[in-house]
């Protein structure tokens, strides 16, 4: 990860936990309307849960959860010229990123993020073969 990266991650608890869900077109679609108001399916959709109190049983804070829809990566994955896995695999580095408050809403935010998920999703790919998860 480069240095923003690591900057970002900073105020993660060092027992910290995040959730990724895959989730399929018809669940992404209602939470898309019900948490975003926007109509149809998408790719991700993260929520931040705190991660600030501590897990009462001991255990590791969650600090949020990342929703993938698999239908979406099925569909959108030969569009990008990549397997499912390396799409779900995106899906859930961007999620991940707007978690530590990155934004991809004006072309600068946009290009870092795009920056950050090519370094992560390319360190990944070093130690996991996504190609051939499903």
């Amino acid at each position: 990860m480069g240095m923003t990266d690591v900057d970002a991650l900073a105020d993660v608890p060092s027992k910290a936990e995040l959730h990724v869900i895959i989730v399929g077109e018809a669940a992404i679609t209602r939470m898309n309307k019900c948490f975003l108001g926007h109509d149809g399916p998408t790719d991700v959709i993260a929520f931040g849960l705190g991660g600030d109190e501590p897990n009462p049983a001991g255990g590791a804070y969650v600090v949020g959860e990342v929703y993938v829809c698999l239908d979406v990566a099925v569909q959108c994955a030969p569009a990008h010229c990549q397997s499912v896995g390396a799409e779900l695999l995106l899906y859930c580095m961007h999620g991940m990123l707007h978690l530590t408050g990155m934004d991809d809403h004006t072309p600068d935010g946009r290009n870092t993020m795009r920056c950050a998920e090519a370094r992560i999703t390319k360190a990944i790919r070093g130690l996991i073969d996504v190609d051939n998860l499903f």
